[in-house]
This record gives structure tokens, sequence and C-alpha cells, in this order.
């Protein structure tokens, strides 16, 4: 696939290891009446396999750029010269990598999200900033982008739809549960957790607290 191809130059030595982790942290359809899932596009599998080829690309970057760059990666930066690409490809894409360096923006670069945003949509914006946020984590567990074989299924993520009670009303929600056996990265594993939760929070939802959104409710085990 021509996202999968313009993207394998910067693919870390343990892609396939990195794939199966943030496939684990999609859903499975959404038990729901409406419905709630990520889109087909962000979710399939080359995109997944794109992401993790991007997740060290902009390492090398002043920290207080790595959003903003990975933000215009597929339109002016990285991947801008590649063909064969779909608006909408480009844009998921763009959205996930901003996230995944923490999506701290200059003003200008704000104008830009929100534009990406809009031609995305509100449910596929929020569901890319919640893959961005899980690469994050995945990011920061394995940040050279290797995997030594004493840590291969050692870190596992299982994600799933719950409900909860807020204010007498009932709000669907998914249940984060992060397990991992490699020592001393305890640290590393709750601020997986806590942006897990601050991505499904009302004020993080696209439009606002009463924007587009889900709760999620985020756990490790060890």
């Amino acid at each position: 696939h021509p996202l999968v191809a313009a993207t394998q130059t910067y693919a870390p030595s343990a892609t396939a290891i990195l794939v199966q982790i943030l496939q684990s942290t999609l859903p499975q359809a959404s038990p729901s009446a409406d419905n709630r899932d990520p889109p087909a596009a962000l979710a399939s599998p080359k995109m997944l396999t794109s992401i993790v080829h991007l997740l060290y690309a902009h390492a090398s970057s002043p920290k207080d750029i790595r959003a903003g760059s990975a933000l215009r990666s597929t339109t002016t930066g990285l991947l801008a010269d590649a063909h064969g690409l779909n608006h909408v490809d480009r844009c998921l894409l763009a959205l996930v990598l901003c996230e995944r360096w923490g999506g701290d923006l200059s003003p200008t670069d704000e104008d830009f999200l929100k534009k990406m945003q809009e031609l995305a949509g509100v449910q596929a914006s929020w569901w890319a900033k919640y893959v961005g946020c899980s690469a994050a984590g995945i990011g920061e567990m394995f940040p050279a982008g290797v995997v030594r074989a004493a840590e291969e299924n050692h870190v596992k993520v299982e994600v799933g739809w719950s409900a909860v009670d807020k204010k007498g009303k009932r709000e669907v929600a998914l249940e984060y549960k992060i397990s991992t056996g490699i020592e001393g990265v305890d640290n590393t594993v709750e601020a997986w957790r806590m942006g897990m939760e601050k991505v499904g929070k009302k004020k993080n939802h696209i439009g606002g607290r009463d924007g587009w959104g889900i709760r999620v409710l985020a756990s490790v085990e060890r």
C-alpha cells in the first residue's frame, strides 16, 4: 500500500510487535446503538503500520516543535511528496502523530489542527487523539523502537466497552487495562495510564465539554 511504502524508511526494528500492541488498544465493535467505533480508515492494518513506522521519526526534533512538525508531516513535512495517499489518510495520520508527541502546539499550528479536525470530523478526530495517546505510551515504553527478547509479550493492553453512572445518567466508557512484566517502568506506565484517562475527559473532547468523546477508565496490572 502507498501509505506503508511511503513510511517504510522510518520503520523501527520492532515494527511487527509494536503494531500488535497498538492494534490491541482498539476495542471491538461498540454494543451501543449509536456507532461510537473508530473509523475503518484509522483502524486498518495499513494505517496502524504507518503510525508505528513514524513513531520515532520526529524524536530528533527539539521537544517544543515535535507535535507541530508531526502535525504537518503529511502535508509539508516528511510525506509531502509521497504519491498515492488520499486526503483522509494524510489527515488521520497527522492527527495521530501530533498527539503521539503530546499535542503541544503554537497558535498557528493550533489553527491548522482545527482545520484538520474539521476535515476528519469530530468522531474520527477524537479517535485519532486516542490512538496517538496510545502510541505515545508505547513509544515511551520502548524509546528506541527496540523490543528485547526478554520483553516480548511483556506489554499487553486490553480494551473493552463499559458503562458508568454519571450524575444519574448511564454513560458509555472504555476500560483500558495495561499489563506489563517489565521491571523499572512504573513511572512510564503510570504516565501512559494518566494520559489515556486525560484523553477521555470532557474538556479534551473534540469541541470541548459538550463535544464528542468517550470516557476512558485506565488501569495498570503488574
